[in-house]
């Protein structure tokens, strides 16, 4: 049912404005799939996320995102709002 909740958002492709870069995030509290829809839902709400991809198994979330338009810490907190809670990041 996460689909219905948590429909596909994102932005347009639009022209980077900044450096493209990834940020793999561990999250800590998912247990299902409609956790993870959750966690990409909300990340993907932000302006300048690109692409997103949660594993509840795996426990991260995983963010391309254009650093002009976003940052790891408003990322960071979104997933946080989610009521999940980030436990480390490491950029690639």
């Amino acid at each position: 049912f996460s689909p219905v909740f948590y429909p596909t958002t994102g932005h347009p492709k639009e022209r980077i404005q900044g450096v493209l870069n990834t940020a793999v995030f561990t999250v800590s509290g998912m247990t299902c799939n409609s956790c993870e829809q959750h966690v990409r839902h909300e990340v993907s709400k932000l302006n300048g996320v690109l692409r997103s991809a949660v594993s509840f198994d795996k426990g991260i979330a995983t963010v391309e995102f254009d650093t002009a338009r976003t940052n790891i810490t408003a990322i960071q907190d979104a997933i946080n709002s989610t009521g999940y809670t980030v436990t480390s990041i490491k950029e690639k």
